[in-house]
C-alpha cells in the first residue's frame, strides 16, 4: 500500500509522482479521569452525584516517508521527505472498520497536502 501524490522538497525541488509509504505505527491507549462536581450543589455540601469521568481513547502515531518516485523506492534511494499523522481509533464497534495500517491512509489523505494523493 503506498501513495502517489505531487510533492514540494524543502529545496523547492518538485517532485510530480512522489512515492509515500506509512514507514511506522505505534499505539498506545490513553485513559483521562476527570473529577465532575454538578453545579447544583452549595459550596461545601456532599453531593453523591458527583463523578470521576473516565474518558479512553486509541491513540494512533504514524511515520510518513515519501520518495521522488516508485523507481527512487524500489532502487533504495534515500527519502525526500515525511510527515507524521496522529489519529484515535474509533472503537463504536462498527463492523466497517479497517486494520489500522488503512485506516492510517485514509487519514493521511485527509491531511493538508495530501488530499489529492492517490492509492497506488
Amino acid at each position: 500500500m503506498a501513495l502517489q501524490l505531487e510533492w514540494e522538497t524543502p529545496y523547492g525541488i518538485t517532485c510530480n509522482n512522489g512515492y509515500a509509504i506509512i514507514e511506522t505505527i505505534n499505539t498506545s491507549k490513553q485513559v483521562d479521569r476527570t473529577w465532575h462536581e454538578y453545579d447544583e450543589n452549595e459550596p461545601g455540601v456532599p453531593n453523591p452525584f458527583n463523578e470521576w469521568i473516565v474518558t479512553k481513547e486509541f491513540v494512533v502515531k504514524y511515520n510518513v516517508r515519501v520518495w521522488a518516485d516508485k523507481d527512487a523506492y524500489d532502487e533504495d534511494k534515500s527519502a525526500i521527505g515525511g510527515f507524521n499523522g496522529r489519529l484515535v481509533v474509533d472503537t463504536a464497534g462498527s463492523k466497517n472498520q479497517y486494520n489500522l495500517i488503512k485506516q492510517c491512509y485514509i487519514d493521511l489523505k485527509t491531511q493538508d497536502g495530501w488530499t489529492d494523493a492517490t492509492d497506488c
